[in-house]
């Protein structure tokens, strides 16, 4: 945020002076106060007597050398279950929030309603896990399944309420559908929020936001697999997060094409009239038009809504998978190898963390952990002979995307890399889709390293690799994962004023100190260098009672990777709202010309997060409100469609986290309201009055934090101050 350097100035023996200015807090209570949720309905769990297989149609081996066998379901001969040029789309509508709040659901429903199909082409639609649906003919108990052809709405079965979350509802939906209406062309959709490899799809309000892992999706198709006599030519996701490599290995042996997102979706998601009107008039397309086809007419929606920007949408061919995952763990060996080389290391993790990921992946929206594939590849094709390989293994496997301005690098699929690892359970599941043995070994180690203060020597591969390996042995996995603390290390939330909080031991060349210019400088020793992945500097405020206010982080820092020279830019400035009220701003992603920030707020009484973009041009930046996100839930794990606009009218009030240093108890702060006048141009303005812990957080590679010591300035006026 640095475009205005004020000078400091040397101010000695002042006391510290209370917050001022333009901001006036309340602490909230502990219970919030402010956040309002969906109460809970208790519904008797009545689960089908249809019970999916373990497996998934799937199995990966890893030889002794890494090598990657693939072995799949495969039908000797396909037989089309119906006449040339029918269609059957199932729709497994989760409603959630989105019906419950918004009537998304029932929307689609009517998209449907409005296509012009013809006798061919029908939508087949199981509803549940909404608390109330705005179509009068839904049941919120039951799951109620509707054939939706050419105008007309017909409710034909009815079951009894079940989590849509379950594996087994899905695959009683399946077994059901493809025996009462198959047809030569079948295509699913599985309808709700997603959160991409690790938490999965279709969260379910009325059972505790219970959603379907991937596993439980590859175990429901084959479940069905036997009955089956031709694979459904597309599964799509109408959610979010969800085109990623993980998801694409475990359809390949039950569909043709992948549709789905890598980003998050708007609320209105597919555009459904479109779909039908078209597979009616032609019946006959093949699933890569018809992909096509979803591509564009959702890109086109997203920009009649005016949300295009971060848009992204991908057909990709399944039958090409299997390339590409050849020769991503032929690269991902080489990642490995590169951990037995702290210098570059160093540069492929850098490479990861600054690829193109999605779905928040920062303190205040939380994690998803879902990084762009092809821009793995493409940051690391240096570093990385098998790279280039396998992006045009890459290319050749997604067929036809659209992507939207700020997501032009995004290359249709995603995978899963731990940015920060939210819970005991992550590994675990990852280990269980991983899509190569070397690729998981890379991720163990990296883990392994946070663990062990940075030091792999340790570190035991053949974990991994080989013919008992545990990579595709889960009673193995089993029996041997209780020794493994860092599977099961929370992370933390400590902010640490000083000392080694993170996953190394940093050393410095030179220590940090204010220079004569009122800088605040250091070096780093170069090993620690090595180890390094980003720098990024921190603001708090410090109030009457000694407690600190946290006003967010950003990437304000000069860094020289090959001297380890680091100093601030900080110039007094922060992001406000128009009444001059700050804002804790936290960066949440960065490209070469503009910045995205997001910042804790309420809305109308509702906690969410106000998205900023701050655009970098030769002399100056402007800075803009995008909307609003409500992020990634901390308990499910499903993240929110995508930002919302403002409305003029609409009550904003910041929301900031303090922090006790002695015993580091969190609590909250609330600002004062302001009424949104229509405007989404925002500025910086000068901190208002008082005094301010500055300081830099040090990011290893292994997903640790270590903070420097902190300076204390201080804001009076229009002057910055530093204490000696």
């Amino acid at each position: 945020m640095n475009y205005k350097r004020i000078a400091a100035l040397l101010l000695a023996g002042s006391m510290l002076l209370s917050a001022g200015g333009c901001l006036n807090l309340e602490e909230e209570s502990s219970g919030g106060g402010r956040n309002e949720s969906i109460p809970q309905t208790t519904v008797d769990r009545n689960v089908p007597t249809v019970t999916p297989t373990r497996e998934t149609g799937t199995r990966l081996f890893a030889g002794q050398d890494g090598a990657l066998t693939i072995q799949r379901s495969r039908r000797e001969n396909t037989v089309p279950m119906g006449a040339d040029g029918t269609w059957t789309i199932y729709i497994y509508m989760c409603g959630s929030d989105l019906e419950s709040a918004d009537g998304s659901g029932t929307e689609d429903m009517e998209e449907m309603l409005q296509a012009s199909t013809g006798d061919r082409v029908r939508f087949v639609v199981q509803t549940g896990g909404a608390e109330t649906w705005t179509a009068g003919k839904v049941d919120p108990d039951k799951l109620d399944r509707f054939v939706i052809q050419d105008g007309n709405m017909e409710k034909v079965d009815s079951q009894p309420g079940a989590s849509m979350g379950d594996g087994s509802t899905l695959a009683n939906f399946l077994a059901w559908g493809t025996t009462s209406y198959p047809a030569a062309n079948m295509g699913l959709v599985l309808w709700n929020h997603g959160s991409g490899s690790i938490c999965g799809v279709c969260f379910d309000e009325l059972y505790e936001d219970d959603s379907l892992s991937l596993e439980e999706v590859g175990g429901a198709l084959e479940s069905v697999y036997p009955n089956m006599t031709d694979s459904f030519r597309f599964i799509g996701f109408d959610a979010c997060l969800m085109a990623t490599v993980e998801t694409a290995n475990l359809l390949v042996p039950h569909a043709d094409y992948m549709y789905a997102s890598e980003d998050t979706e708007p609320g209105y998601g597919w555009d459904y009239t479109a779909i039908g009107a078209y597979l009616g008039s032609h019946p006959d397309a093949d699933g890569a038009a018809l992909g096509k086809l979803i591509c564009d007419s959702y890109y086109d929606a997203c920009v009649d809504c005016e949300s295009e920007e971060e848009a992204t949408f991908s057909c990709t061919d399944l039958s090409r998978l299997d390339a590409f995952m050849q020769s991503w763990n032929e690269a991902a060996r080489q990642m490995y190898d590169l951990t037995e080389q702290p210098e570059r290391l160093a540069e492929l993790v850098r490479g990861i963390t600054t690829a193109l990921n999605f779905g928040g992946n920062n303190k205040a929206e939380g994690y998803t952990n879902m990084v762009d594939a092809g821009c793995i590849l493409k940051n690391s094709k240096s570093l990385l002979p098998g790279a280039a390989d396998a992006l045009a293994a890459l290319e050749e496997c997604v067929i036809y995307q659209r992507n939207g301005e700020r997501r032009q690098d995004a290359s249709g699929l995603a995978t899963y890399y731990p940015l920060c690892i939210q819970g005991s359970e992550e590994l675990s599941v990852f280990r269980n889709v991983c899509i190569s043995p070397w690729y998981l070994s890379f991720v163990d180690k990296i883990a392994y390293g946070a663990d062990h203060e940075g030091m792999l020597d340790g570190y035991q591969k053949d974990l991994w690799l080989g013919e008992d390996s545990l990579f595709w042995s889960q009673d193995a996995l089993e029996s041997a994962a209780w020794s493994w603390d860092y599977w099961n290390r929370e992370q933390g939330t400590s902010i640490g004023l000083s000392g080694e909080d993170g996953e190394i031991s940093v050393q410095y060349e030179v220590a940090p100190y204010m220079d004569e210019d009122g800088n605040y400088v250091f070096q780093l020793s170069e090993e620690t260098l090595w180890e390094t992945d980003s720098i990024y500097n921190c603001l708090y405020m410090i109030l009457d009672d000694g407690r600190i206010l946290d006003f967010g982080a950003d990437d304000d820092v000069y860094v020289d990777w090959d001297t380890g020279e680091v100093y601030d830019g900080f110039d007094g400035y922060w992001f406000a709202l128009p009444d001059g009220q700050p804002l804790a701003a936290y960066l949440a992603e960065a490209d070469y010309d503009y910045n995205i920030y997001t910042a804790p707020i309420t809305l109308n009484g509702v906690d969410t997060n106000l998205r900023i973009r701050q655009d970098y041009g030769a002399d100056s930046c402007t800075t803009s409100i995008l909307g609003v996100w409500d992020g990634i839930d901390a308990e499910s794990g499903q993240a929110a469609r995508t930002i919302r606009p403002l409305k003029k009218g609409d009550q904003i009030v910041p929301r900031y986290t303090a922090y006790d240093t002695d015993t580091w108890e969190e609590s909250t702060f609330v600002g004062s309201d302001y009424v949104y006048d229509g405007d989404p141009a925002l500025e910086e303005y000068i901190l208002p009055d008082g005094d301010y812990y500055y300081g830099f957080c040090i990011n290893d590679i292994y997903g640790g934090e270590t903070y420097t010591d902190y300076v204390v300035y201080n804001v009076e006026g229009e002057e910055v101050y530093y204490y000696e």
